[in-house]
């Protein structure tokens, strides 16, 4: 079967307003039988470790005091051994005086810990093991008796820590482009955990932040920016990493146990002082990624406005047609094909979801044909009518040759997200911003233009911070009116102006995912001051206008490229231009550090 990419947009929450959106949404379009598609399984390569590194995971016999007894510290200790091994890596059990030749000590959630190995995890030296500790590692001495946070902070150069209160709920997000833990790991994705007496720092970087259900970061006690998760030190011998919750805690899904694992994969490699490489997420090394998508529905003739404001503002937009309306609207159909991208928004507004696979697949066909017949254009992508989908809507899409799909999927993740339906390829974006419904909602009866834009972009800058892609929902009854299409205009125009953003149509930020997701990277030695990163292309199309950074073991002075072009490099990182990787092909690009500046 040919692999293409079925692109989800989800419908989340707007900054600050918790599940309100897609709520909003709901009601406001008529009654909902729209449920998240979270359980679709995503598709995430297994992260792997060498199998040369060797990881001692140490037990401390002073923390059973805190345990109950030597049976549950044990269990602590053996779910991070099965984490290790699950990624490739060996991992033995070790006290203080039994590391032996570890590249890394990882020291599980141990409150309680003597001297000895308090020395241990203090010493320095480039020839020392890097250390991971995670949850309350070293707050207590030998007798469990309450000594602080020094330790961690004295590993890592946090300037503070605190426990977090009681949550009902607690998640971590993760953005993009934060140095090495975050590799590989799609930019602003949600974790969910269990709450416990999870950690909190304050440090300069924070790859990894806590946060509520609409990814906003909820610092411990509301104290300013003690709100880092996990921490890492920069210019400290050994390395060190320290995670403030425990591999028990995440929650039992898939998805969010692979997001860890490859969280954890990279804090191993970088503190073992292994290459890590990865992808940028967009195109030429852009920051973040946006696309303006109109429901083209009542008062469809009003889409003429906001074509005519895009058009201005060099802004393509993707727009998402009811077909029984399209087919009265030929010349204006074709007007936006040439100006954007055509999808299907249904037959009629009439939900899809719940309805029989056939019965869904005949109404979306109909309106394909529709659209091939009136645009003069094959629909790559779908947004159901009131966002009322299931698998069967995916799957009838999907077979007809769609493209991707536009719905809700529970705010988890404002980048794509990659997912399978029978045996095909689907990406699921993450919107997590509010819609045109939610913010006229809030306006009142007489909504200002340029307030409207004001919080729009107040949106797509937080999900520009958190690297992903700002998809800005827009209908053609609403923000397409004469009177509020200046908000339009506006939003596009600072969209178009930000710096390192990449605005396109839905399809294309399709096409680029799928092809960055096909190709691998392998760091395939580092060796002799020389870093080797293996890439292979599994995918059907070529990636092209790639970005690959790259952290090597040590830090570097002038360092010479084979293979891309060097486009900037600081003391820890090397980020190259790769040219073209063709569909099965497989790319060498050799790094030489230059040594320590």
């Amino acid at each position: 079967m040919r692999r293409k990419a079925v692109v989800v947009l989800a419908a989340l929450a707007c900054a600050g307003c918790g599940r309100e959106s897609s709520d909003a949404s709901a009601a406001t379009t008529g009654p909902s039988g729209a449920r998240a598609i979270v359980d679709v399984p995503i598709v995430l390569a297994g992260p792997r470790l060498p199998a040369t590194i060797r990881v001692a995971v140490l037990r401390d016999e002073a923390s059973e005091q805190w345990y109950g007894g030597a049976g549950a510290l044990d269990s602590v200790v053996s779910a991070w051994v099965r984490a290790v091994e699950e990624l490739g890596g060996r991992a033995t059990v070790a006290r203080s005086s039994g590391v032996g030749e570890a590249d890394v000590i990882l020291v599980p959630s141990q409150p309680c810990i003597g001297d000895d190995t308090r020395r241990l995890l203090r010493s320095e030296g480039r020839d020392r093991p890097g250390i991971i500790v995670t949850g309350l590692t070293g707050t207590r001495d030998a007798g469990c008796r309450y000594v602080g946070h020094d330790l961690v902070l004295a590993l890592t150069g946090a300037m503070r820590a605190d426990t977090l209160g009681a949550r009902a709920e607690a998640y971590v997000t993760i953005p993009g482009d934060m140095g090495p833990l975050t590799a590989d790991i799609p930019p602003g994705s949600r974790v969910e955990l269990q709450p416990a007496p999870q950690v909190a720092w304050r440090h300069r970087d924070r790859p990894v932040y806590w946060s509520d259900w609409s990814l906003n970061p909820t610092p411990a006690g509301d104290a300013p920016l003690l709100d880092a998760a996990v921490v890492h030190s920069r210019e400290r011998l050994p390395r060190a990493v320290a995670i403030g919750f425990e591999v028990s805690h995440i929650a039992e899904r898939a998805r969010d146990r692979a997001l860890f694992a490859r969280l954890l994969r990279n804090a191993i490699l970088w503190a073992a002082r292994h290459s890590v490489a990865t992808i940028e997420a967009w195109p030429g090394g852009a920051r973040a990624a946006a696309m303006i998508t109109q429901d083209v529905e009542q008062d469809f003739a009003l889409a003429q406005h906001a074509l005519d404001s895009l058009t201005s503002a060099g802004v393509p937009g993707t727009y998402f047609l009811v077909t029984d309306l399209a087919s009265k609207h030929a010349r204006l159909v074709r007007r936006l094909a040439a100006q954007g991208e055509l999808g299907s928004h249904g037959d009629v507004h009439d939900s899809l979801g719940g309805l029989p696979l056939a019965m869904q697949a005949e109404r979306l066909r109909r309106s394909r044909d529709v659209i091939a017949e009136v645009g003069r254009v094959a629909a790559g992508g779908l947004r159901p009518p009131r966002e009322v989908m299931d698998e069967a809507t995916l799957a009838a899409w999907a077979r007809l040759g769609g493209d991707y799909v536009f719905g809700t999927n529970d705010a988890r993740s404002a980048s794509p997200e990659l997912v399978a339906v029978e045996g095909d390829t689907l990406v699921l974006f993450g919107r997590v911003t509010q819609d045109d419904f939610v913010a006229l909602r809030r306006a009142g009866p007489s909504p200002d233009p340029t307030a409207l834009a004001a919080s729009f972009l107040t949106d797509f800058e937080k999900v520009r911070a958190l690297g992903g892609v700002y998809s800005f929902s827009y209908h053609s009854h609403l923000l397409a009116r004469p009177e509020l299409v200046p908000a339009l205009a506006a939003v596009a125009r600072g969209v178009r102006r930000a710096d390192e953003t990449w605005v396109a149509r839905a399809g294309d930020v399709a096409a680029w995912w799928r092809a960055r997701a096909a190709v691998h990277v392998v760091p395939a030695g580092d060796a002799g001051g020389v870093v080797e990163i293996t890439l292979r292309n599994s995918g059907a199309s070529a990636l092209r206008d790639a970005a690959l950074s790259i952290w090597p073991p040590s830090t570097m002075s002038a360092p010479a490229v084979e293979g891309a072009r060097l486009t900037r490099w600081s003391a820890d990182r090397v980020t190259v231009a790769l040219p073209p990787i063709a569909p099965g092909a497989t790319h060498t690009v050799r790094l030489v550090t230059g040594g320590a500046p």
